[in-house]
């Protein structure tokens, strides 16, 4: 959520370039409160629950550049058009190397995030590699109503296959980044069968998991 309310004030930064502007809006999911506050170029993000705040960030906005004070790590967004509230981004760690990079795109009239997201180490090793796979059980439906398949290939440092894994939400669920590697969340959003891997390539462990949604089901 927090990197797509980025987006969103980036792309409005780099329409209205040297306005100065100061706004304020909340977002409620699961009932968390986000809000944002723009002024000039920084950006301030307050995510609270029940009215106490559990994180607070700024940010710097260069044209299509945005710097989090806080890690230092910064996001380029490449617009695929002016005025487009997506594209490819990349983020990059303070020392240069990049740790993250994927695209938003406009899909069944809503933007989401699509095709391959990868993360990396700060040494520039690949960690893991996320497919996102979007699509509408009835054609005529619109986003909301999308179900979000993840295909989840993560990877030792020698370059072999860690594990491979599936996940499965709704449009309205929560953000991959919420839920993987939270044992709160994780378990309600695996789906279909994983595979895991010793250090050498070899099958060590496979589990199976329930698949709520299937393509060509109604």
């Amino acid at each position: 959520m927090k990197n797509l309310i980025i987006l969103l004030i980036c792309v409005c930064f780099y329409n209205c370039n040297n306005i100065s502007v100061k706004k304020s809006e909340t977002f409620n999911k699961n009932k968390i409160e986000t809000l944002y506050e723009t002024e000039g170029n920084i950006v301030t993000i307050t995510i609270k629950k029940d009215s106490l705040i559990i994180e607070k960030s700024e940010y710097i906005l260069d044209n299509q550049i945005v710097l989090d004070t806080t890690s230092n790590i910064r996001t380029k967004y490449e617009y695929e058009s002016p005025g487009a509230l997506g594209g490819k981004w990349t983020e990059y760690y303070s020392n240069g190397n990049i740790k993250a990079k994927g695209q938003t795109s406009d899909q069944f009239a809503c933007w989401a995030n699509v095709g391959d997201f990868e993360y990396y180490d700060t040494n520039g090793v690949l960690l893991r590699v996320l497919t996102y796979d979007n699509w509408l059980m009835n054609p005529n439906d619109g986003c909301h109503s999308m179900i979000v398949n993840m295909k989840l290939i993560e990877y030792y440092k020698n370059g072999n296959i860690k594990a491979e894994k599936h996940y499965q939400s709704g449009y309205e669920d929560f953000m991959f980044s919420d839920f993987y590697n939270n044992s709160e969340f994780e378990e309600d959003y695996k789906s279909g069968e994983w595979k895991f891997y010793d250090i050498t390539g070899k099958i060590i462990k496979v589990t199976k998991h329930e698949t709520r949604w299937k393509k060509g089901n109604t």
